[in-house]
Formats: structure tokens, C-alpha cells, sequence
């Protein structure tokens, strides 16, 4: 089906030295199917905007109280478009059979063409909450330094900005173990289920809440500095990578 697409990539891409790509997992992916050498350039991340430092236990504590749950049980969140490709139906699913074993509720941001479907879904799931689109970006910060986990079922990310942000927050995740949100989700910080699959993303979310929650926070901000970098971390990468290629077309 994507045939003529990948010809016509890979044609293209032979014109130039390097692809620039935004992850290690995209550049794998366009060089099995011959895209010439793609150089993984990650984007950066607002590491002072994004922080645990933001956590406010008594908005951790509201929230919980809108699925009338205490304050022991686990509050995730989720921030995603509501497109088929973010998988949404398949995360409430596993959700919501996970949230029959253990107390926790889940907050859903976003918006988008498959709205009307992701409420259907979300209506049939009780510790499930559809907070809608915000613009307000300290308000979203807030929260999402003060939930628990963060869950996240797309594995067509080709970096995954939102999965960085959310670590960078002091948030352990559960993603897909495909896509650009597999490439942040070192073993230390994560737990992963195969993409469009419930149960396995039941099972993920079990696992995680299993372990220690403090050990958890305190390796997301090892990776966090560690393994992702700002927009001048960036933008630095990018041009050393092309001051190479100037360099080696010199020789």
C-alpha cells in the first residue's frame, strides 16, 4: 500500500547527504526501507516549564475526588489528539479493566475528529474523565506534575513530545513498545504493551503500580537529564550534525 510512498522517499533522499529525523525508532524505521542515512536530531524539551516542581497535592487530591476516590488511590492522566492513530479506544479499554483490580482514576486532554467515539468509550468507563481541549499550558504543567503516571497509547510518534514532557515532569509512563514514545521509555521509568492491545496495556499499568512510585520519580529525573535535551540542546545537535557533513564533503 505505502510502496510508491517509500520509492518515492528513498528517490528523493538519495538527492541529498542525510535525513533528518526526530528519533532513533524513525530513523531505523526509513533506513529498512532505503532512505539515505538518517542522522536522529531528538527535539527539545521546556525542562524549566515542565517540571515536578510543579506538583500541588491538593489539585492531585481534587481530581481524584471527581471519581469520588481517595487520596491513596493512582491518578493517571493522558494528553493526546482524538485521532485513530492515537489509539484512544484501546487505551480507555485497558484502562478501565485495569482500574477494576486497583483504585485509580484516568484523565484524558485533547480533542479532535473522533471525539463523539473517545466519549462514547469514556462513558462506559467510570474512573475515566474527559477533561477536554485547554489552551491554558501553566494549568496543564500543573496537572500533570501532580498526577500519578502517565499513559499514552500511539505508536505513530515520531518523537513523542508530550511523553518527554510528561517525565520531565516526574511522571513514570506506560506507552507502546513501537512509535518515538518507545525511545524515551527507558526500563528504569517505564513499563510497555504491544500498541491496540488492552489487555497488554492492562497488564503494563499493573506492572507499574507495583513498583516503587518514589524509586520510579527519581530515575525519570536522571533520565530526564540525562536523555532529553531543551530546544538549545537541540539546535545544537542539528548544526553540529551539519557542520560534519560540511566537513566530510570538504575532505
Amino acid at each position: 500500500m505505502f510502496g510508491f510512498y517509500w520509492n518515492y522517499l528513498k528517490k528523493l533522499s538519495n538527492r541529498f547527504d542525510a535525513t533528518i529525523v526526530s528519533g532513533e525508532w524513525l530513523g531505523e524505521r526509513i533506513q529498512s526501507h532505503g532512505v539515505n542515512n538518517p542522522i536522529a536530531v531528538p527535539f527539545g524539551i521546556d525542562k524549566e516549564f515542565f517540571s515536578p516542581k510543579r506538583r500541588n497535592e491538593e489539585t492531585r487530591k481534587k481530581l481524584l475526588a471527581q471519581f469520588d476516590l481517595p487520596e491513596t488511590a493512582n491518578l493517571m492522566i493522558a494528553i493526546s489528539r482524538h485521532h485513530p492513530e492515537k489509539r484512544l479506544g484501546s487505551l480507555i479499554e485497558g484502562f478501565d479493566a485495569a482500574s477494576k483490580v486497583k483504585p485509580m482514576g484516568l484523565i484524558v486532554f485533547g480533542d479532535g475528529p473522533l471525539r463523539k467515539y473517545v466519549e462514547y468509550k469514556a462513558n462506559k468507563a467510570p474512573y475515566v474523565k474527559l477533561m477536554g481541549f485547554t489552551e491554558n499550558r501553566d494549568e496543564l504543567a500543573n496537572i500533570l506534575a501532580s498526577c500519578d503516571y502517565f499513559v499514552h497509547s500511539s505508536s505513530a510518534e515520531t518523537y513523542g513530545i508530550v511523553v518527554a514532557e510528561a517525565v520531565c515532569s516526574g511522571l513514570p509512563i506506560v506507552v507502546p513498545n513501537r512509535g518515538g514514545a518507545d525511545d524515551i521509555a527507558k526500563p528504569e521509568i517505564s513499563e510497555t504493551f504491544r500498541p491496540g492491545d488492552p489487555e497488554m496495556l492492562k497488564e503494563a499499568i499493573l506492572r507499574i503500580l507495583s513498583r516503587d512510585r518514589d524509586e520510579l520519580v527519581q530515575e525519570c529525573k536522571k533520565v530526564a537529564e540525562r536523555e532529553i535535551g531543551t530546544m538549545d540542546d537541540h539546535f545544537k545537535l542539528l548544526f553540529r550534525k551539519y557542520e560534519e557533513l560540511v566537513n566530510q564533503k570538504n575532505r
